[in-house]
């Protein structure tokens, strides 16, 4: 559900994915760029910006256990400077 272009997501868009996980953000040719919030599952969720369909910049990740991280991330992973809730 979302905006589309030349057959791909464009724009703001939701996808539902198979194992129950939702994103709800920005679009560019059906892969995430921009700003959204990915709702997982498993529990937890995370809001900020993602770079070729991988968490990349400011983001912020509230963990199934309550903890949260807010801060830096790069391909996916925590990188650079951020604070870590317990």
């Amino acid at each position: 559900m979302g905006d589309w272009k030349d057959d791909m997501i464009n724009g703001k868009g939701t996808y539902y994915y198979e194992d129950g996980d939702k994103y709800e953000g920005d679009w560019e040719k059906n892969i995430r760029n921009g700003t959204g919030v990915t709702y997982y599952t498993k529990g937890g969720k995370y809001e900020g910006e993602y770079i070729d369909d991988k968490k990349s910049g400011k983001g912020k990740m509230l963990f199934p256990n309550g903890n949260t991280y807010e801060g830096d991330y790069k391909d996916n992973d925590i990188n650079g400077e951020g604070i870590f809730f317990t």
